[in-house]
């Protein structure tokens, strides 16, 4: 068949499979008539192997080396790291779809009068620090309301700390406060209204903290177009 063919057959496009060549992963037999290249069934096999080590991040030059050399050795320990970089890559996709789940929930709640709810909440963690690149997990603000005060960065993660996340506080599965604030853009969420909000709480029946966890559902612009926020907090029956 022709590279044209070649290229239907196996998804690839011609010019990738022109690349292929001149990397040395397939040297595909020329026509004597018309000196066309010539795809077999052998050449679009390697076509469709070296897509698939290239899909795992295994570089093209190495892939030419592999089948060049008939390397068993290198071959395992490319897809071993390749293994581990789909898994990475799978942990990291799983973390964007909970993201934009727990997100889209969010949005009935501003439909309530209140704005808020009290619901469960699965396990999760605390990474503290901006440096979390490994992750994609929502970035917030916590504010600790106990016996002393601060606040400080982090993101949340719907899963338990890594081995390599020292500093990851697992947060165990409960009962947790949702609420949903219109806020000035221009101020952060305060000490003075995280104990507003304890306090009206309480009067509902409910003690919640120390921890406020304040994540942005949609950004504005000054107070004309205030921010809406979403506070968590843990949440228990007042006794």
């Amino acid at each position: 068949m022709n590279i044209l063919e070649a290229s239907r057959a196996t998804g690839v496009s011609r010019d990738m499979i022109r690349f292929y060549e001149k990397k040395g992963i397939l040297s595909p037999a020329r026509n004597p008539g018309n000196h066309y290249r010539e795809y077999g069934m052998h050449e679009i096999h390697q076509i469709i192997l070296a897509r698939q080590y290239n899909s795992m991040g295994v570089d093209l030059d190495t892939i030419a080396k592999m089948f060049r050399e008939q390397d068993l050795l290198q071959a395992e320990t490319e897809l071993s790291q390749g293994i581990a970089q789909l898994q990475e890559e799978a942990e990291w996709a799983a973390e964007r779809l909970e993201n934009a789940k727990r997100l889209q929930a969010l949005f009935p709640l501003l439909k309530q009068e209140n704005m808020q709810e009290i619901s469960e909440r699965p396990a999760s963690c605390y990474l503290p620090g901006t440096g979390n690149s490994s992750s994609a997990g929502l970035p917030v603000v916590r504010l600790h309301l106990g016996e002393t005060f601060f606040q400080d960065l982090g993101i949340i993660c719907w899963r338990s700390p890594r081995k390599n996340e020292k500093a990851g506080i697992a947060l165990a599965p409960g009962i947790y406060l949702r609420k949903l604030v219109r806020h000035s853009a221009s101020e952060l969420f305060s000490r003075k209204e995280a104990e507003e909000l304890k306090e009206g709480c309480r009067k509902d029946g409910w003690d919640i903290g120390p921890d406020f966890f304040i994540s942005q559902v949609l950004c504005g612009q000054g107070d004309a177009h205030p921010d809406l926020l979403c506070i968590e907090a843990a949440a228990q029956p007042s006794r």
